[in-house]
């Protein structure tokens, strides 16, 4: 039988998986502020359907199988009401391991890259600002 942190390693590995056939950015601040602001009584669990919208919202690349063994994983009262710090962290985990195995992976989101047409914008921005 496996000791917890084996089941929760093979978890991660397993969600690991789906960051590879993703090949998108994945913003899990942006999913992480998202669950936040849904966890009105600030007592870090949310309803298991909040957490399926809000990654569904935020293009979350862990689904099926995973997915709801994840939910499972992070819900140890069994009553549907997940520990979203918890669920965020195993995706933190899964996916520092997805940048460890594939170093060229997108690690910003497209819309923040520094590109030279970006780089060039935000500084003529701040000359115009400057400017009397």
């Amino acid at each position: 039988m496996l000791r917890e942190d084996d089941r929760d390693q093979e978890l991660v590995m397993r969600a690991v998986e789906h960051f590879v056939t993703h090949h998108n950015y994945f913003d899990i601040p942006a999913l992480k502020a998202d669950l936040q602001q849904r966890d009105t009584d600030k007592r870090g669990r949310i309803a298991r359907a909040e957490i399926v919208e809000s990654c569904a919202k935020h293009d979350c690349p862990v689904y099926g199988a995973v997915f709801n063994s994840l939910l499972k994983r992070c819900d140890p009262e069994r009553n549907d009401f997940i520990s979203w710090p918890e669920f965020t962290s195993f995706l933190e985990r899964a996916q520092e391991t997805f940048f460890e195995h594939v170093p060229d992976a997108p690690r910003v989101a497209p819309e923040k890259q520094n590109t030279p047409t970006t780089a060039r914008m935000e500084m003529q921005s701040k000359l115009k600002s400057l400017a009397w």
